[in-house]
């Protein structure tokens, strides 16, 4: 199982690869985090304004100081808190 994330550089497998995907998929021990060059952008300052406020799942490391995080394993479906039925989303897939 792979995990999708947006991100602007996923360092770890390919250090420094910019990525601009939303639906990247990366793997445990992958590292993402900001280009330097978007540190000085409104949105990072917002993000960096709204960290202490987010709960940081198990699954992932943050590094508040460098603000980047790191993917320690894949979910699980446990460890998600929305109530999801999965089986709804393969039916509705394999119709098509």
């Amino acid at each position: 199982m792979l995990f999708t994330v947006s991100a602007s550089v996923i360092l770890g497998r390919k250090p420094g690869r910019r990525v601009n995907i939303p639906s990247f998929l990366v793997k445990a021990g992958d590292v993402v985090s900001w280009r330097e060059e978007s540190k000085d952008s409104e949105m990072f300052k917002v993000v960096c304004g709204s960290l202490k406020k987010r709960r940081v799942p198990g699954w992932l490391t943050l590094d508040e100081s460098e603000v980047q995080g790191t993917v320690v394993s894949l979910p699980e479906e446990n460890d998600f808190e929305a109530n999801i039925d999965t089986r709804l989303i393969v039916e509705f897939y394999s119709r098509r």
